[in-house]
């Protein structure tokens, strides 16, 4: 489990952070999330893949639907997890610490 909270962009060192949510704008991925610590070992994500998501969201009118999540490393292990969106922040859990509660998006 992790929390993600408001910071003060004007406390950041940018050299330890990076982008981790990406969305399609403008026919662009653009960071709107950010995590402290060394960039996840992108090597086995193919070349082509980022051209490939962007064209597949742009043709399919998904760009305010669907983003792009850098998972990886330690503490994002998880291949999917589950997020909840509070008032002051956000706490992503891994599937097998959220398997009793159920999927609801509330606007």
């Amino acid at each position: 489990m992790r929390w993600a909270k408001t910071t003060d962009i004007k406390k950041l060192k940018q050299s330890s952070v990076y982008g981790h949510i990406f969305v399609l704008v403008n026919g662009g991925l653009c960071a709107y999330e950010f995590q402290d610590g060394p960039l996840p070992d992108l090597s086995n994500v193919g070349h082509g893949f980022l051209a490939e998501f962007s064209c597949y969201i742009t043709s399919n009118n998904l760009a305010g639907l669907i983003g792009l999540q850098v998972i990886g490393g330690a503490p994002c292990r998880h291949v999917s997890m589950f997020e909840l969106v509070l008032n002051q922040g956000t706490i992503m859990l891994g599937n097998s610490d959220s398997r009793h509660w159920l999927d609801v998006r509330v606007v």
